[in-house]
């Protein structure tokens, strides 16, 4: 499953946390390379009645390249210059990763021994999430900043001990919209955490994203750190504002063909 590769993707913004559905909501993050300040990235987030629409945008040119639509525990991985998309839930992943399965065993049946007993091995370490990459963990460093008008509490985000970027979170109170921003996220986060539990592998990462739930509220600045501690990217939240949007928004458009999961959409 492609995420977004600008604030955090996916695998974070789906954490937070709020309630009482509200008016729609509009947020836009701006990646930007340092020291040079050349933009690198633009995401922007729509949220209203649950609903999440999130978009990635081509600096250059300002054309939306990739979205992902989160309702009714379906997320919609769609790629609008190709006029494709997929649909992931937990039905299609039991599915995919089962014939998965299957073809790996016909795999397996056809080696010697000794290099299937291997095999085997570590297949079950990966079905297991042994093998998942390093663990993530957000830690509340319990000390407060300022990002822009915003007022907010640092975290650290660390991956297999090491930081790897410094997070300042505002309430939901604060950002234009935040209830409702925060109500989406929140069944974002469920639908995702549902569609990994579906996948045994795909735990390690369902736990990461629930620790990062404990931030309760909106980054408005990320700067991802370098090896050596240094900041090499800021992540700033450039623009918020409530309106109402349309259910064309949380749709996958007309004429959009589907492909299969498991595929790149782009195939």
């Amino acid at each position: 499953m492609r995420m977004p590769t600008g604030f955090l993707g996916i695998p974070t913004l789906l954490t937070m946390l709020a309630s009482a559905a509200q008016a729609g909501v509009v947020l836009e993050y701006t990646t930007r390379e340092l020291p040079s300040g050349r933009t690198q990235s633009v995401e922007r987030y729509y949220a209203q009645d649950g609903m999440m629409r999130i978009e990635s945008v081509d600096a250059a040119t300002g054309a939306v390249d990739h979205v992902h639509l989160v309702r009714d525990g379906v997320i919609y991985d769609i790629e609008p210059r190709r006029h494709t998309y997929q649909r992931i839930d937990p039905q299609t992943m039991k599915s995919v990763m089962g014939a998965q399965n299957e073809r790996m065993q016909a795999m397996l049946a056809q080696l010697p021994p000794e290099r299937r007993a291997m095999m085997q091995e570590r297949l079950a370490r990966l079905q297991s999430g042994e093998e998942a990459g390093p663990s993530v963990s957000y830690i509340d460093t319990g000390r407060s900043d300022h990002a822009a008008s915003y007022a907010c509490r640092l975290w650290t985000e660390q991956r297999a001990g090491h930081p790897t970027a410094e997070i300042c979170v505002t309430s939901f109170s604060s950002v234009p919209g935040g209830a409702e921003f925060g109500t989406s996220m929140k069944n974002a986060f469920d639908t995702a955490r549902g569609i990994s539990a579906s996948v045994p592998q795909a735990a390690r990462a369902a736990q990461d994203i629930a620790r990062f739930g404990k931030m309760n509220g909106v980054p408005v600045r990320t700067r991802h750190l370098a090896t050596n501690g240094d900041a090499e990217r800021e992540t700033d939240l450039s623009a918020s504002r409530t309106q109402s949007l349309s259910a064309d928004q949380f749709a996958v458009p007309a004429g959009y063909t589907e492909k299969a999961f498991g595929r790149a959409a782009s195939d």
